[in-house]
């Protein structure tokens, strides 16, 4: 009887600890019936930090006795595609440090070493290949972190993490190379201490994880286990343990630059051709203040190889808001981006009163030229954050005063002003609150002009804040706007505000919130809102299961429902209900399916561009869906459609009563020649079928004006071929050509109701010599081609060649190719750029000079390069350890909320296919 307890009691603890011990003894465990991996599979590791004697080289071959001493981390756990699981194939990772940089040496096993992906790829890119990184939390914040993953192909990525926000346009300059061998491949990596930041104290802990991607299989297994049900990458990370007597270097470098361009402008018109050239020389300076602390400065900017921005016809109410492409302002900005409140398109961006010199001319005159961007003088950023958590930001940059030059009727010229002198600065200041992704921000913003123009001013505080299991947030902001448009004692104040309650972690996750942005919210000297005078009510739930079951691999629920009002008048705007499903099968084929409804009316207070008037907006519906196939095999294609419907009834031009709907469908098929060759095209077209915009205000001698609204037929096609060609790791070839066509062809026209109904008019839009005054017919005809050779660490040669066509008439065609002929006759600009840009770092210059120093006086210094000859030289001289670098990012999970405002009812801008699904190479 005994006996048989006994074994019972063995029995019933084998079942209820067998998952526990096997996690604490490395044997991996099953998820449960419920499908949760138990916590005590993500408990954080821990590894022993060995100071090397001798700096092992750099060239992928781990042969160096000093790798030997190093503790091993192995073990790793699979996060993708079936969380908790033992991997497909071990890893064993060695990690060293001296007084100069962090030594990472990695064995990632494989037995079939054929079957390694190395696709090449440009920089910042992971493209079809296996990888490995590693992800660094000096300061043990869960906030702050820098992660550095470097392909089976050779190829560096670098990005820097605060929060679950990433910047992957930091560049860091690093040393690494690679090795293909029998039993799998090898990686090796110097990180110096120069490009990360890290605390002063004498004996250190840093958090440290390792992961690895098999691609062939996309699977994902991390050293420390990620859970992906949980939110956050930092704070999920295990510990390096024992770093002594470490120091920041003395933190000193130069980018100078030398660049030349020819431009050629052809007009087949007027059959006149134009050509201009110029050179132009600056220089960007980093400089370590201290161990924390660093200032970026550009001095002379020169931005003409920035690729064109993808111009569209806006008949809204609302800017079109560009991507940033300069780099100064896209790397390091990650602290000043945290509230919202900067957008760098502000500076140096288009003249504050550009449209002075067009309302200024008289009878016979015209415009010779107005620059459409103001000339950026210097600018410079101050950024870092104290062993006490407290992240310090700076940025100031200043442009210069704008003119237009304008032709009078005896031909001579005159210039009209179109900016002031300009100064831009921010400050923020953000403090960890100790606990996971938890903060306290404060962020000011400045514009000054000279002269009789604006000054500005934009203050926010907010802070975020979650328990300590990482699963329950909270976080809340509020925002003062100061315009001075009447001198400093009267501002026009605005403020904005919000509340939001999340559940971040698990299977179920959601979120409810308020925010409010006043009628006189106005951020946008330097930052951007498509528009202010709203009060949102807002609530999220999502469902995701993130392991394999059945067919599937993951599935992603969800659903949100917003209710909107004008703060001012107090009145109601709008009330949706959005949805969406997403599927990743075992194939690794992925889909998705949304809709979103507005059941009732509901009032748009933007589009009559009056305040205190409003369009009745009918009830619409939205239904969509996308698919993106495996991006392993070299035929994939990502395609993604939606239709909306609407309640709303019209009259054709035919006399046919027509329904309301807009129509959308973009499809992309890719070929990946070989390792080198990528091939992307893209063809999309954009009906909206009767739709209703403002065209016109008159005015009225005895009453308000009377708004015109018109209905219209707006097709839009968008066609776009991107060609990559990757000669080495480091030369590539990179192409782009997009071609966007869009017509507006008016129907009838409206008067607008005070009630917000529309009555008949006898505005007809016509003009007796010129024909229709608001049919458009707008196209964008843009070529990006650019090679890059790094010929150094850090250093460039860029080749650059443009070329584009924007032309815009009343005059819609009627095909396709009748179009593209009339497109080219436009007026067409060419330019070709040659830009040369030098990395000069003082340590590295200063190590150089200590090796020269020991090779003169008969002493071999052992060095070895990994990365083919003068790669690891300093300007080309060998013998010196010259890092290597590159960037990259790790993508979000999905996007924000669907709904959106009154005047941009469009269901794209939502749903994941916006990335073009997850077949996407970085699942992170």
């Amino acid at each position: 009887m005994l006996r048989a307890f006994a074994v019972l009691i063995l029995v019933l603890a084998s079942g209820l600890f067998s998952g526990p011990l096997r996690a604490a003894t490395g044997l991996w465990t099953q998820a449960d019936s419920s499908g949760v991996v138990p916590d005590s599979i993500y408990r954080p590791r821990n590894l022993k930090a060995v100071r090397a004697d001798e700096a092992p080289s750099i060239d992928g071959f781990l042969n160096e006795a000093v790798w030997a001493t190093a503790p091993v981390a192995q073990r790793f756990t699979t996060a993708r595609p079936d969380p908790g699981q033992r991997p497909y194939l071990p890893s064993e990772i060695r990690v060293l440090y001296d007084d100069n940089a962090l030594y990472i040496g990695a064995h990632l096993i494989d037995p079939n070493p054929d079957s390694i992906q190395v696709t090449l790829t440009e920089r910042d890119d992971e493209g079809n290949a296996d990888w490995f990184g590693i992800v660094l939390c000096p300061y043990q914040d869960g906030q702050n972190g820098v992660a550095f993953l470097l392909t089976a192909a050779g190829v560096q990525i670098d990005d820097k993490w605060t929060g679950n926000n990433s910047d992957r346009n930091f560049d860091a300059v690093w040393n690494s190379a690679v090795r293909v061998g029998e039993d799998g491949w090898y990686a090796e990596v110097e990180i110096p201490y120069g490009a990360i930041r890290f605390p002063t104290a004498a004996s250190q802990d840093w958090g440290i994880n390792f992961v690895r991607s098999i691609r062939r299989i996309r699977e994902e297994s991390w050293w420390t286990p990620l859970n992906v049900a949980e939110q956050g990458i930092l704070q999920q990370v295990g510990t390096l343990n024992g770093l002594q007597n470490i120091r920041s270097p003395f933190r000193l470098s130069l980018t100078p630059y030398l660049s030349g361009i020819v431009e050629v402008r052809n007009d087949p018109r007027t059959k006149t051709v134009g050509t201009a050239w110029d050179v132009n020389g600056g220089m960007d300076l980093k400089y370590g203040i201290n161990d924390a602390f660093t200032l970026d400065m550009t001095l002379v900017p020169d931005f003409n190889q920035v690729r064109f921005d993808n111009q569209v016809l806006n008949l809204g109410p609302f800017e079109v808001r560009f991507n940033e492409n300069r780099l100064f302002f896209t790397e390091g900005t990650e602290l000043f981006n945290k509230q919202g409140l900067f957008y760098s398109r502000r500076v140096g961006g288009v003249p504050v009163n550009i449209d002075a010199a067009e309302e200024s001319l008289a009878e016979g005159e015209s415009i010779l030229r107005n620059p459409v961007e103001a000339r950026l003088f210097n600018a410079s950023k101050v950024s870092g954050r104290t062993d006490g958590g407290l992240g310090i930001g700076v940025f100031n940059a200043i442009s210069g005063r704008t003119e237009a030059i304008i032709e009078q009727e005896n031909g001579s010229t005159r210039s009209v002003e179109t900016g002031p002198l300009t100064n831009y600065s921010v400050l923020v200041l953000d403090q960890n609150l100790g606990r996971p992704n938890s903060f306290l921000n404060f962020t000011n913003t400045n514009v000054w002009r000279s002269g009789g123009y604006a000054d500005a001013n934009v203050s926010g505080l907010s802070f975020q804040l979650r328990d300590n299991k990482n699963r329950y947030q909270v976080r809340s902001s509020g925002t003062l706007s100061q315009r001075y448009s009447n001198g400093l004692m009267e501002p026009d104040l605005g403020h904005a505000a919000g509340l939001v309650f999340n559940k971040v972690s698990g299977r179920f996750q959601g979120e409810l919130g308020y925010w409010e942005e006043s009628d006189t919210y106005d951020p946008n000297d330097l930052g951007f809102l498509f528009n202010n005078n709203t009060r949102d009510l807002f609530a999220t739930v999502e469902y995701n299961r993130y392991e394999p079951r059945g067919k599937t691999n993951q599935l992603y629920h969800f659903f949100n429902v917003v209710y909107s009002r004008i703060y001012q008048p107090n009145a109601f705007f709008n009330f949706g209900l959005y949805g969406e499903a997403t599927q990743i099968w075992k194939n690794f084929f992925a889909n998705g399916t949304w809709i979103s409804v507005e059941p009732i009316v509901t009032y748009d207070w933007f589009e009559p561009r009056q305040r205190g008037r409003f369009l009745r907006y009918p009830v619409n519906a939205t239904t969509g869906a996308w698919i993106s196939s495996d991006y392993r095999k070299a035929w994939a294609i990502d395609a993604r459609s939606d239709l909306r419907w609407f309640d709303d009834r019209f009259t054709d031009t035919d006399g046919m009563e027509r329904g309301r709907y807009n129509f959308n469908y973009w499809i992309s098929p890719r070929w990946r020649a070989n390792d080198k060759l990528l091939l992307i095209a893209g063809f999309g077209r954009y009906q909206s079928r009767g739709d209703l915009g403002w065209v016109n205000a008159l005015e009225n001698e005895d009453g308000p004006n009377t708004i015109i609204m018109g209905r219209r037929d707006v097709i839009t096609t968008e066609t776009e071929l991107r060609a990559n060609y990757i000669f080495t790791n480091r030369m590539f070839l990179t192409f782009r050509m997009r071609h966007y066509w869009s017509k507006a062809n008016y129907i009838d026209f409206h008067a607008l109701k005070d009630d917000g109904w529309l009555d008949p008019t006898e505005y007809d839009g016509m003009d007796p010599e010129d024909g229709s005054q608001h049919n458009v017919n707008f196209n964008a005809f843009t070529i990006d081609a650019q090679f890059t050779w790094r010929f150094a660490p850090g250093s460039d040669l860029i080749v650059v060649w443009k070329d584009g066509i924007f032309a815009s008439d009343n005059q819609p065609a009627s095909s396709y190719f009748e179009n593209l002929e009339r497109t080219f006759q436009s007026e067409q600009v060419n330019n070709l750029s040659v830009r040369v840009v030098w990395y000069l770092d003082y340590v590295l210059y200063r190590r150089w000079r200590e090796r020269r120093s020991d090779r003169r006086a008969g002493r071999d210094t052992g060095q070895a390069s990994g990365l083919g000859a003068g790669q690891n030289s300093f300007m080309g001289l060998p013998g010196s350890r010259r890092p290597y670098r590159r960037t990259a990012t790790w993508p979000q999970h999905r996007g924000g909320g669907p709904h959106q405002s009154a005047g941009a009812h469009s269901a794209f801008g939502t749903g994941p296919w916006m990335g073009m699904g997850p077949n996407a190479q970085a699942d992170w």
